[in-house]
């Protein structure tokens, strides 16, 4: 047999000669078979027509992979999936390890592990006895003795169903059946520059039959060394080498990099255009930029179709660039495919079997997939209906709450015949059969079952709630997780779920059809041997391209090293290889450039915010363009084909309507001329004005006479009886007061099965402290002392269990919020105790009305009224923080409490006591000893109150450090930066006597 490697740079070399070579074959009998061993199918796609384009039609002309001719020669196609390997892996490790046992129960050692096991595979070691014959190379007898035990119990999961690996052993046993099967004595084998040893063997027997013609990537430079050992391998089979390197001929900027690459020091170049590089803020300007150039190119009249963006990690850039592209209306091909779990069906199929994972399922979550979903029903009314149920979670504590809502609005349809019930009652009809459907589906996922059991459930999930483009995205899916039954007879749900999140990320679905539909986003690995007219290489930064190398944590590079050396021949890749190959492919993927080059990286990371560093291999590009003396990044910078994409998005060549805007902006244009086109623009730009301003206008709070006036039935309170809470909320942020009083908004709040809203807990707290009391007033138990310690905790927690019960409060949530209220009670007893001041508790939860004030009336209830000798002390509860702004309430509680009890204002105390350890179980207030002229700066804080509500003074007030803003419920409604606002507008005359109100406070 006779054997010939040619050699040479790939583009355009190789390829021209491989062309000529099935010619020259064709010439000889058109009908005489031709068959070609390529990397992959797109490599295949691409020669083929390639000849078409150069040699009009051809016949018999085959292109296979190895894996193909290995498929033929034994007959069928590898089973195993890259999710089996990976769940043999883990069903392998058990409890069973001894070196491995510290990390067996890491589901990324199990990760690690199928990687380990499947590159022993790829050298040729597939059985336990070929793999316990190469661990004995290493030094560590228990870690050899352990991976060697692991991976029997892998190969017994997985001996009945071959992979790649197997086939390709099993097949070098049929070599001698490779000519009749082909119908030739030759085969071509093109493109390679690396093979694993389970490759190298085929070929190795192949070679024993046929004459083989190779056509290998390579040229006696360091930027071929990762091919070198694949060369010395066909060398060794017998074959002469013939380079096949011509004069390169072409001229201009791209040749000149492609010619001059990691090697002699080329340039000056010509600075044609040919070649660019773009530096961009960050990855979405970066696709733009390549967008931006593509529709310049294909103005110029060059196809979509050979254009390609090369990337060397297309599952971080590749749905950048689709969702851009389908922006621009420019269209692509994904060889690698569009992820199926960008599909919104598949997305939502997720959700529901998160459901099935965390039962019973919180009503958030339940409500996040129904919205999901794609139904007629106001899916949006269902998730408020079910926060108004005061729903938490489980499949059974939703039909109750809804049917006791559903009455609600029954009776209240019947008094008032409000649209309202109407629409929720028709929405909690819809509501309750669908959810007993999917609850039903729910419950039939047990904690443990079998593989073909689970998928069966989640058929009967997709067909009841999935339309049929879903269920067949998935059907593959579902395939490849019953054929895990074979090899487990037994999981866990969670393993279930597990397996199919990875097998739904690991699938893609195919788009676009390959030189045919537009722009070719691939990675670099799926472009090898291809070639385009214009090359777009992104995401060039140091450790995007090149990518950094890893060691194998189970077998490193040394242990390699030693088995590669006990076997005398390279049987494990080495991870250090990985700078020589990153090399390879850049420059590949620099020589497949046809007519342009344009390279591009982002200099800021988008998730950080850190400056990235630049890929070096552009230091590279700027040499060979340069070709004196070494080139540095800020040398690179100031290249003629470098250009550096500002933050600015306005730019002279718009690529849609947002820039086209920004640009005239840019240019001085007046944005009035664009109020027309863009609805809303005009409000927008006189809010900006506004906010701008030194001082308060309508966009910041203050709402004007005519405004007030619609409101007026809210504002004007004089005379009216209110609460003091109510007024001490202006006082904290007239904005809010605003939002709460007047527009009537009420904060989302979602129940929660194990913790009480801080409201809800409050008023439970308060409930508890007057039960309490009361009990011990009647029990004679007052003053706190003591003495009745062991009662006191007795009758607390009695006092505890009836409320929770009497609120409807039980199960976790009963039992977490009980222990934390009858902590904080009992150290709050304990320091009432130590207090020890004479006062006795004699009055609890007294309400007041129509209390006369300056300008109102007060309405409200006193906690506690404490009396000795005369002396009077009202104590009100706080559950919560301590807080600057609620002393207002303390000269009403006196104005209250001596009415009440009938002494003077003088004779009176107020208090607040902060009864759990939020608030750290403080005590503050005022007594009444200087009653005239507290009265005065409470009366004068009350009238600058009024006056602000009146005149429709609602300006934001963060306070200090934006204190006001941490907790609040309505801070979504304010702008960006309402502090900064804040201290630009704090001189205008409007808040004047408001911030002299806040300073007394202080």
């Amino acid at each position: 047999m006779s054997h010939i490697l040619y050699t040479g740079h790939l583009h355009p070399h190789l390829e021209e000669h491989f062309l000529a070579e099935v010619a020259r074959r064709k010439e000889r009998d058109p009908l005489e078979p031709v068959i070609v061993l390529v990397g992959s199918n797109l490599l295949g796609i691409y020669l083929r027509r390639r000849l078409a384009e150069r040699y009009g039609g051809h016949i018999n002309v085959r292109f296979l992979t190895l894996l193909d001719l290995a498929r033929a020669l034994v007959g069928r196609a590898p089973e195993l999936t890259g999710l089996a390997e990976y769940r043999a892996a883990a069903a392998s490790v058990g409890d069973q390890c001894r070196y491995f046992a510290p990390v067996r129960d890491v589901a990324g050692f199990h990760r690690a592990l199928a990687g380990t096991f499947r590159a022993l595979r790829d050298a040729g070691l597939c059985t336990p006895e070929e793999v316990r014959r190469a661990l004995a190379a290493l030094d560590g007898e228990d870690k050899a003795a352990d991976l060697a035990d692991l991976f029997e119990r892998y190969y017994n999961t997985i001996a009945e169903y071959p992979g790649a690996p197997e086939i390709l052993a099993a097949a070098r046993s049929r070599a001698d059946d490779l000519e009749g099967l082909l119908g030739t004595g030759e085969l071509m084998i093109y493109g390679f520059y690396d093979m694993n040893r389970g490759q190298r063997e085929l070929l190795r027997a192949a070679a024993g039959q046929l004459s083989l013609t190779l056509f290998l990537p390579y040229s006696p430079t360091a930027a071929y060394a990762f091919a070198e050992p694949l060369r010395q391998f066909f060398l060794d089979l017998g074959c002469e080498e013939a380079s096949v390197d011509g004069g390169e001929e072409r001229t201009g900027d791209l040749a000149t990099v492609q010619r001059h690459l990691f090697g002699a020091v080329g340039g000056p170049a010509a600075w044609d255009g040919t070649v660019k590089i773009i530096s961009a803020p960050g990855e979405a300007r970066e696709v733009r930029e390549v967008a931006r150039e593509i529709l310049r190119l294909a103005g110029e009249g060059v196809p979509f179709a050979d254009m390609a963006v090369l990337l060397r990690s297309p599952a971080s850039y590749a749905p950048l660039f689709r969702e851009i592209f389908d922006d621009l209306n420019i269209p692509y091909f994904l060889p690698e495919g569009e992820p199926l779990i960008s599909l919104p069906g598949v997305r939502s199929f997720l959700l529901a079997l998160g459901l099935a994972e965390n039962k019973p399922p919180a009503r958030a979550k339940v409500m996040e997939w129904v919205t999901s979903l794609t139904l007629k029903a106001d899916t949006a009314l269902w998730d408020v209906l079910t926060v108004e149920a005061g729903i938490t979670r489980g499949c059974h504590d939703w039909k109750g709450p809804l049917l006791k809502l559903k009455e609600r609005y029954l009776s209240w349809a019947q008094d008032r015949g409000s649209g309202r019930s109407s629409a929720a009652l028709e929405a909690i009809d819809e509501m309750l059969p669908f959810l007993e459907k999917l609850f039903s589906c729910l419950e039939a996922f047990q904690a443990e079952g079998s593989w073909e059991g689970y998928v069966e459930k989640a058929r009967v999930l997709l067909e009841q709630f999935y339309d049929e483009d879903t269920r067949e995205s998935l059907a593959e899916v579902l395939e490849e997780l019953a054929f895990l039954g074979k090899m487990e007879p037994k999981v866990s749900l969670r393993t279930f779920l597990e397996a199919f999140r990875e097998a739904v990320l690991s699938r893609a679905r195919n788009v676009g059809s390959y030189g045919r539909e537009g722009v070719s986003i691939m990675g670099v690995m799926a472009a090898r041997g291809l070639r385009h007219r214009v090359v777009f290489l992104a995401g060039l930064v140091e450790g995007g391209f090149p990518l950094r190398g890893r060691q194998d944590p189970v077998l490193t590079d040394r242990e390699r090293a030693e088995i590669n050396a006990a076997s005398r021949e390279e049987l494990l890749p080495l991870s250090r290889a990985r700078g020589q190959e990153e090399q390879l492919l850049f420059l590949q993927a620099v020589r497949s450039a046809g007519e342009h080059l344009v390279l591009s990286y982002p200099r800021m990371d988008r998730a950080t915010g850190r400056e990235r560093v630049p890929s070096h291999f552009l230091l590279t590009v700027g040499q060979a363009l340069a070709g004196d003396g070494p080139m540095t990044y800020e040398a690179l910078r100031g290249l003629p084909v470098f250009r550096r994409v500002g933050i600015d998005p306005a730019t002279s060549d718009p690529l849609d309507v947002e820039e086209w805007d920004l640009s005239y902006l840019a240019r001085g244009g007046p944005a009035e001329a664009l109020v027309e086109f863009c609805p809303g623009l005009d409000r927008a730009l006189r809010q900006e004005r506004a906010r701008r301003l030194d001082r308060h206008t309508a966009y910041d709070g203050l709402i004007g006479e005519e405004t007030a006036a619609r409101f007026w039935e809210k504002l004007d309170l004089r005379e009216r009886t209110v609460s003091v809470t109510r007024l001490e909320e202006y006082a904290t942020c007239p904005f809010r007061y605003f939002a709460h009083n007047v527009l009537g908004l009420e904060p989302w709040q979602e129940a929660d099965a194990l913790q009480m809203s801080p409201l809800d807990r409050g008023i439970l707290i308060h409930d508890v402290l007057e039960r309490f009391y009361s009990a011990a007033s009647r029990e004679g138990k007052l003053p706190i002392s003591p003495e009745h310690v062991s009662w006191y905790r007795v009758k607390l927690r009695d006092v505890v269990r009836e409320a929770f019960a009497q609120a409807g409060i039980s199960g976790l949530a009963r039992d977490v919020e009980s222990s934390r209220v009858i902590t904080d009670l009992l150290r709050y007893l304990r320091r009432e105790a130590r207090r020890g001041d004479g006062m006795v508790p004699v009055r609890f939860e007294e309400r007041f009305e129509d209390l006369p004030g300056p300008g109102v009336k007060f309405r409200g209830r006193i906690d506690r009224i404490d009396a000795s000798d005369g002396r009077v002390r009202v104590v009100d509860y706080k559950t919560g923080k301590k807080s600057k702004h609620d002393g207002l309430q303390l000269p009403v509680y006196i104005q209250a409490a001596s009415t009440i009890m009938k002494v003077k204002p003088e004779d009176c105390e107020a208090y607040y006591h902060y009864v759990t350890s939020a608030g750290g179980f403080a005590v503050h207030g005022i007594d009444g000893s200087s009653w005239t002229e507290v009265w005065e700066a409470f009366t004068e804080a009350i009238r600058i109150i009024l006056d602000g509500i009146t005149r429709g003074r609602f300006f934001p007030y963060p306070g200090p450090k934006d204190e006001n803003c941490g907790q609040c419920d309505y801070k979504a409604l304010c702008p960006a930066g309402v502090g900064r606002i804040f201290s630009r507008k704090q001189g205008d005359p409007e808040m004047r006597e408001f911030l002299a109100l806040k300073e007394e406070e202080a």
